[in-house]
């Protein structure tokens, strides 16, 4: 099945524009009648509510406080920062639409998306479907233009693909598919796709499942065009190990691209942030990507990575100072926000933490967050029975393949209830959840790296 990615979709448009409200109409009753939502009532009702809100140019109501009331059901005290059930259904609803249009609505001529951090619709024209449904049309260039557009595309989709947020992700991505259908067989537009996509998973800018899936699709086919592409083979070993947690087959794949390249820095990052931390080997990981970026200008990725690792050294001053930085150059990028927060918690500066982890810009990627906070300060107040509680909240709220596990075994570690926590880690382990990669190296589990069943996940992982 080809991926979403490789269709080719007109610019956003507005009810009323070039797109007619009664086809968007059409458009929505023929997702609500397919297999995909016809057992969700709830969603249904979110998609439908959205849609028609947006047609009657109503943007108010699809606020986060409006939702809550008038498609969850909530009384008028409904408080969004502690019930997350917007978001959570939010993402439920991303992915299921997601679901739908690489399946029965793959030929679709119009489509219907919300994309992260919005709950206003938006409406593309799929132009492919007016030749043979689902088949990608190629776009023809000058011939004096048409490899100067492309490495314009491709440089574009980099920049944002660099800023590290899911803002930055979601227009990447619009270059680099401008970029394959302007030119199928350019390996380096599959792989920018592929990026984004990969991204978009670990920023939780998506399903995780359906993004790496669609990411492995690409890179596949980013390395059939060009097998000496080492960047395609970083990003080959990066899904061996978010994907299957195959650790040293990563590594492997990475010794083999730096034969090909002995100084790809892409595959140097990789093999420090995706190897070398995840195993421990934290002194190293932080050398290498300390030389590459002393060799690179200062990006938010290569930040965030240094930032990443002093964390993991528990060095959570210089974690700060690093992640201030990275967020100077990308104020979007969430996971800098979230990382300088657990610092602030570890230093124990209790209130610098919950004014970095309660801001609104962390909601959307981080639901169940304003949970995880209050279940902190619950504890340190000595009102333990009250964290548990709000724990087991947020296990309660859980939806497989939408929200990260790993956050509620944290949560359940932190409030000291050991046997859940090692139960939901577990169960992360089962789902294939990506934050696990880091179990060995986290300050999250230093409780219970003793514990019998925590390095049974550990070696399940292939991280003895």
């Amino acid at each position: 099945m080809p991926s979403l990615a490789t269709h080719e979709f007109d610019d956003k448009q507005k009810p009323g524009g070039p797109i007619p409200a009664q086809a968007i109409t059409a458009a929505l009753e023929k997702i609500l009648a397919g297999e995909v939502f016809r057992k969700s009532r709830q969603l249904s009702r979110f998609l439908r509510f959205a849609v028609e809100n947006a047609l009657l140019d109503n943007p108010g109501s699809l606020k986060e406080s409006v939702l809550g009331m008038e498609v969850f059901d909530r009384g008028p005290d409904f408080d969004p920062r502690t019930d997350p059930i917007v978001r959570i259904d939010a993402r439920r609803l991303r992915a299921r639409l997601s679901q739908y249009y690489e399946s029965e609505g793959i030929a679709d001529s119009i489509r219907i998306e919300l994309e992260p951090g919005s709950y206003v619709p938006r409406f593309r024209s799929n132009r492919s479907t007016a030749g043979r449904p689902g088949v990608l049309r190629r776009i023809v260039l000058p011939k004096e233009t048409g490899a100067r557009t492309i490495l314009g595309l491709l440089r574009k989709g980099k920049q944002q693909l660099d800023l590290l947020s899911v803002e930055g992700s979601v227009k990447g991505a619009g270059f680099f598919r401008n970029a394959v259908i302007a030119a199928p067989d350019n390996a380096l537009a599959h792989l920018g796709l592929a990026a984004t996509s990969m991204s978009m998973a670990l920023l939780m800018g998506e399903s995780p499942r359906l993004a790496l899936s669609r990411a492995r699709t690409h890179v596949a086919r980013a390395l059939e065009l060009d097998p000496a592409l080492v960047d395609g083979h970083a990003a080959s070993g990066i899904l061996q190990v978010v994907m299957d947690y195959d650790f040293r087959g990563a590594k492997e794949t990475f010794v083999r691209a730096l034969r090909i390249k002995p100084d790809a820095a892409a595959v140097r990052r990789a093999h420090a942030m995706f190897y070398l931390a995840p195993v421990g080997l934290l002194a190293e990981a932080a050398d290498e990507i300390r030389r590459l970026a002393e060799s690179e200008p200062f990006s938010a990725r290569v930040g965030y990575h240094a930032g990443w690792t002093e964390y993991l050294q528990r060095n959570y001053r210089g974690a700060i100072a690093t992640m201030e930085k990275v967020r100077k150059v990308s104020p979007g990028c969430a996971p800098a926000k979230f990382t300088q927060g657990l610092a602030h918690e570890r230093l124990g500066e209790y209130e610098r933490f919950r004014e970095i982890l309660l801001a609104d810009d962390l909601r959307v990627p981080y639901p169940l967050l304003a949970l995880r906070v209050d279940a902190a300060d619950c504890r340190r107040s000595g009102r333990g029975g009250e964290a548990l509680s709000l724990a087991h909240r947020m296990a309660s709220t859980y939806a497989p393949g939408v929200l990260d596990p790993v956050m509620v075994g944290e949560t359940f570690a932190l409030v000291g209830d050991r046997d859940r926590a090692l139960e939901w880690l577990a169960k992360s382990y089962e789902e294939g959840a990506n934050r696990l990669i880091y179990l060995k190296s986290d300050p999250a589990y230093d409780d219970l790296r003793e514990d019998a069943q925590f390095q049974e996940i550990v070696e399940k992982l292939g991280l003895r």
